[in-house]
């Protein structure tokens, strides 16, 4: 395959010797969600043209599953199995899902009027908690935890300047 574009990269947590990353050879509309070496190996597909955008955002400690976030009507999380490449999709679930060190839970953010940060365990699913308080931001990799178990970071959004301020 030939891609006109890549987008949403993220290397496996193990050696980031693998790459997963989105690529359309003829129109956006024709996504494809791939794996390939790092080192420039053959890719493997791993959803081809799904009917919705997956982009790769965080991969499971063991390597096996990767946390997406979903683009189409509503902006929500799944989970693609590497060797099975089969999709998971999660009602409820918000996009730019992450890991946490130890796999056992997922956070994500959700925008229902303002966006809150929420982490569930994994993969049963049966434990849901809010997280932030009075709004959340954070960046991915700090919502589960980061890549060397920094704590989880989450608080108000800060204001926004208005015109001619800042």
């Amino acid at each position: 395959m030939t891609a006109k574009a890549i987008a949403a990269v993220s290397l496996d947590p193990n050696n980031g010797d693998v790459l997963a990353f989105v690529s359309w050879s003829t129109s956006y509309a024709q996504m494809s969600l791939l794996s390939q070496p790092a080192d420039g190996g053959s890719p493997t597909t791993l959803l081809e043209s799904p009917e919705f955008r997956v982009h790769p955002s965080s991969w499971s400690p063991d390597g096996r599953v990767i946390a997406t976030s979903i683009f189409g009507e509503t902006a929500r999380g799944g989970f693609v199995g590497v060797e099975d490449r089969t999709m998971r999709l999660q009602e409820g679930f918000g996009p730019i899902p992450s890991f946490s060190p130890d796999g056992r839970f997922i956070a994500y953010w959700v925008s229902a009027g303002r966006s809150e940060v929420f982490i569930r365990s994994y993969p049963a699913g049966d434990v849901t908690r809010q997280f932030s308080v009075d709004g959340g931001v954070a960046d991915e990799r700090e919502a589960a935890g980061g890549r060397r178990g920094r704590p989880l970071l989450a608080g108000p959004a800060p204001p926004v300047p208005g015109p001619g301020v800042g």
